[in-house]
């Protein structure tokens, strides 16, 4: 959405709080609508700003941004381009206004060497961490003209990512670490993150809000089962996700459609093979497997991350080595549908 000459990216909304704007990238209606049993915490955790920027180009040598974070101290990267320039801390419940200047170093090179990248040199992009929501104030371009981003400096193709928390970024310290990230940036994709951590229930709601994006995307992943496991019978599980996936399909035939089964995780590799997480970890593969529709590829999410000393301790979220493992994987694959 564009919002005072600027492009909020994977916002959807931007509703009046504490005097400034939250970045949301649900609706308060899809929000609303989240939750199975007493199990609602998507309503908070789809808050998070993971995959939001702020883009514009400007010809001001220097501006302020103004911010703050909700509840939680965060941190906000500043990108030109695809140059990462600074990691600025966001404490929670602070204005913090910063004073961003153009890199000096970008007139001593070729101009040759800054382009032909993902993005344009000539953009600026504040790209938002996952710690927590973000609340935006005010930018000062010092008399200077401001404008969103043209379709030609940013990525053509666009990815849809849908999934639990390790598709929101998980146990990687930084969101850019995170292999939604890392794999869009290895494909030259514009990604639009919509993961909900910890509540990737395939809600009505979202399963609603994501056919309307479909039409507009290239690609559309599915990370799908790991948030059901404890909750959900595999009745239920295959009435939810191929609700889901048969919706995006009918809204949009001809965007690709991945779906990605559970990672490995600890669940899978369990002692006691009569438990009932253990046997759905496994069940639930399968039934994303025989998925009735040719045109859905079908992602075994134990190749793509191969390595189970990628996981962090917890044996559910990969550490920033793995979210690098799984990055490289994924893309082999994805390749091939692009």
């Amino acid at each position: 959405m564009v919002y005072q000459n600027l492009e909020f990216h994977n916002v959807e909304a931007l509703e009046d709080r504490l005097g400034g704007k939250v970045l949301q990238r649900f609706t308060q209606p899809v929000r609303y609508g989240l939750g199975y049993q007493d199990h609602d915490r998507g309503r908070f955790y789809s808050q998070m700003p993971v995959g939001c920027e702020i883009r514009f180009v400007t010809d001001a040598h220097f501006f302020r941004i103004s911010l703050m974070a909700y509840e939680k101290d965060t941190r906000i990267f500043v990108f030109r381009g695809d140059f990462l320039m600074q990691v600025l801390a966001l404490p929670a419940g602070v204005v913090r206004t910063f004073h961003i200047e153009e890199p000096p170093r970008f007139a001593d090179v070729e101009p040759e060497v800054l382009s032909g990248h993902r993005f344009s040199s000539d953009i600026w992009r504040i790209v938002m961490d996952k710690e927590a929501a973000v609340i935006w104030y005010e930018a000062d371009f010092v008399g200077h003209e401001v404008r969103p981003p043209h379709s030609g400096e940013v990525p053509a193709r666009k990815w849809l990512a849908y999934g639990s928390s390790i598709t929101f970024g998980g146990d990687a310290h930084l969101a850019l670490n995170a292999y939604a990230m890392r794999t869009a940036r290895l494909l030259g994709l514009d990604l639009y993150n919509k993961a909900i951590a910890g509540a990737c229930f395939c809600d009505e709601t979202v399963a609603d809000y994501l056919a309307e994006l479909a039409p507009q995307m290239d690609l559309v992943t599915l990370e799908l089962g790991i948030n059901m496991i404890h909750r959900f019978t595999e009745e239920i599980f295959k009435e939810r996700t191929y609700r889901l996936i048969g919706k995006i399909r009918r809204a949009a035939p001809d965007t690709k459609v991945a779906v990605i089964t559970p990672f490995m995780a600890g669940e899978g590799y369990r002692k006691d093979r009569t438990a009932q997480t253990y046997n759905r970890y496994h069940h639930f593969t399968q039934i994303l497997k025989e998925y009735p529709d040719p045109e859905v590829t079908i992602v075994d999410g134990r190749t793509i991350l191969d390595d189970f000393a990628g996981l962090s301790a917890d044996l559910v979220h990969p550490s920033d080595e793995g979210h690098m493992i799984m990055a490289i994987h994924l893309a082999e694959v994805l390749r091939g549908l692009l």
